[in-house]
């Protein structure tokens, strides 16, 4: 009897099939329900940027892409057709055959798999809690995988493509969101910088690939003022934001000195507990004398300033 895999495994089977596509083709995802979600939710799919979606019967909008009617799709302008399902595989493929479609057909399910990808068990369980006190940060780091993981950066790059290629609401944690929800409690303080003012400029330290502008871009667009938004982050962040990003109003930098403006609002959302040279950071922030230094997202408890670890990522079930 074949041994079932875990989650994680078959998804990392999954993903290196799409990587013998070409980013550039032409993709038809044949499916639009839950296993198309979850594809997008998790794979590299979302990196395709020339995707349709089509369905026979769940032809609708769903989340932020359409679904369009199979009978709709001009075949001869497909190169690949990626079969988004496990029970209606076979049928697909059969159909795809007998209209002589004769481009790619990539399958993730052999006849032996009798679950969806996205209902297999998880090898690591997701999981958050704090565990310490270590002597020094270097302790604190062997005991964690930190944010220069590579693992961590891709996975957040992944889930920004899926937003700029339109499949995702916004970034958070790593994971893309499909569900537009403003930080009201952010923005106030924003439209409130900018009042009166025709610049008003952000400096949102430890943003990542802009989670927090993409989450909050379409209230940030209708501030009467310019909002020039700068992203102080780690170099690998940098270049790549500064590469993806066209908008002249979002800029990637690695420091405050790099900043020349004025800032008015200096942003710390889920940071503030990472940074061994946390007081330098803080001293370099109240320097710049913003008109508003906001902290959000941040752990504050009764413990000692020893350092602890942090696990955001999975431990072993």
């Amino acid at each position: 009897m074949k041994k079932e895999m875990f989650f994680e495994e078959k998804l990392a089977q999954i993903d290196s099939i799409l990587k013998e596509c070409d980013f550039s083709e032409r993709i038809l995802l044949w499916g639009g329900g839950k296993h198309t979600c979850e594809l997008m939710r998790y794979s590299i799919i979302v990196k395709f940027k020339n995707l349709i979606i089509a369905d026979k019967m769940n032809c609708q909008k769903r989340f932020f892409w359409n679904v369009v009617n199979v009978s709709d799709v001009d075949f001869g302008n497909i190169d690949t057709v990626v079969i988004s399902s496990l029970i209606y595989q076979q049928e697909i493929e059969e159909e795809l055959k007998n209209m002589r479609f004769d481009g790619k057909i990539i399958k993730f399910y052999n006849k032996e798999d009798t679950k969806e990808f996205y209902r297999l068990n998880c090898k690591y369980k997701r999981c958050n809690f704090f565990e310490g006190d270590f002597l020094t940060i270097e302790a604190a780091k062997a005991h964690c995988t930190n944010t220069e993981d590579k693992e961590l950066y891709e996975r957040s790059y992944q889930s920004v493509c899926a937003v700029l290629n339109g499949y995702a609401a916004y970034e958070l944690d790593t994971m893309p969101v499909f569900t537009k929800k403003i930080s009201f409690h952010l923005m106030a303080w924003i439209a409130l910088a900018a009042s009166g003012k025709t610049e008003v400029t952000v400096a949102d330290f430890g943003g990542a690939l802009a989670s927090t502008y993409l989450q909050n871009k379409d209230f940030i667009c209708e501030i009467p003022a310019k909002v020039t938004w700068y992203i102080i982050e780690q170099p690998q962040y940098v270049k790549r934001g500064n590469e993806i990003f066209t908008d002249k109003y979002l800029k990637f930098k690695n420091s405050f000195d790099e900043i020349s403006d004025q800032i008015d609002v200096i942003l710390f959302s889920g940071v503030l507990m990472y940074p061994a040279n946390l007081e330098e950071i803080i001293n370099k922030a109240i320097q710049r004398e913003p008109k508003y230094i906001i902290v959000d997202r941040t752990y504050i408890g009764k413990r000692s300033s020893t350092p602890s670890g942090q696990f955001l990522e999975y431990c072993r079930v």
